[in-house]
Formats: structure tokens, C-alpha cells, sequence
């Protein structure tokens, strides 16, 4: 067994027995909390407050210089609208007109040029009386009640 006390034999000018222990044997001491958590906020808050800047810059690392390079040197294309339009024609039944009694209803087309002078043409009838409004619908029979 060694004796870590000083040995009296090999005289006072000797170092110190703790200097000849070597350093791996000595127990090292954990940092404290308080010193690794203040110098982590200040780590946190610097590479923050960088890529903040960055951003606000325009230098934006997630998009990259080549994002914007293409954009800026591509020609903007005109924009081009397709619609597509559908059209049905409807043909519809001439409406009835109203005719007085004793008028008779002209058949056939009226030709657009006649040989027969524009005096010769029958005067216009006159306006027909609005026909009598239709009787009110009679209320629907009761079938059941409850």
C-alpha cells in the first residue's frame, strides 16, 4: 500500500502529496444550473435575433438565392382566360293575341314587299278590351280531418 502522506525519509524540499496524485483520480465538480442556463437563453437569444434579421432582410435561407433568381429572370407570360359558352335557342309558341268578335283572325305570312300600293292596306283594328279576369280556383275538398 502506498502512503499518500509525505514520506519524512525523502526530506522537507519534496513536493506535496496531493501534486503527485495524478488528475484523473481527483473528483471533478459538476457546473452549476444557474451559469449553464443563463449562457443557453443568451445562445438561444443571439441565433435568434440573427435569423431574424436575415428574414427581414429578405434573405430567407429556407427559400435560397435560386428561388428568386428564377423568378426575377423569367418573363411574365400573359394570362390567358378560357371560358367556354354555351348557348341554347329556345324556340317559344307565338303568344295568343286577343281578338274582338267579329274580326276575323288573318292566317298566313304578311309577304315583306307587296305589289299592292301601302294605301291599299287595311286599317289596323282597334285595341281589343282587356279580357274578364278568370274566376278564383275553388278551395281543394277536405278529405280527411284531424
Amino acid at each position: 500500500m502506498t502512503d499518500l502522506l509525505p514520506n519524512k525519509a525523502e526530506g522537507a524540499g519534496s513536493p506535496p502529496a496531493a501534486a503527485t496524485v495524478p488528475a484523473a483520480a481527483r473528483p471533478r465538480r459538476k457546473p452549476r444550473a444557474l451559469p449553464t442556463i443563463a449562457l443557453s437563453l443568451a445562445t438561444f437569444a443571439v441565433l435568434f435575433e440573427f435569423l431574424a434579421f436575415q428574414l427581414s432582410t429578405g434573405n430567407d435561407p429556407a427559400l435560397g438565392s435560386a428561388a428568386t433568381e428564377v423568378a426575377s429572370t423569367k418573363a411574365a407570360r400573359p394570362v390567358i382566360h378560357r371560358k367556354l359558352i354555351k348557348t341554347k335557342v329556345v324556340h317559344l309558341p307565338p303568344k295568343p293575341t286577343a281578338v274582338s268578335p267579329g274580326v276575323p283572325i288573318a292566317t298566313g305570312s304578311v309577304p315583306s314587299s307587296s305589289s299592292a300600293p301601302a294605301s291599299a292596306a287595311a286599317p289596323a283594328p282597334a285595341a281589343a278590351p282587356a279580357p274578364a279576369p278568370a274566376p278564383a280556383p275553388a278551395p281543394a275538398p277536405v278529405t280527411a280531418s284531424s
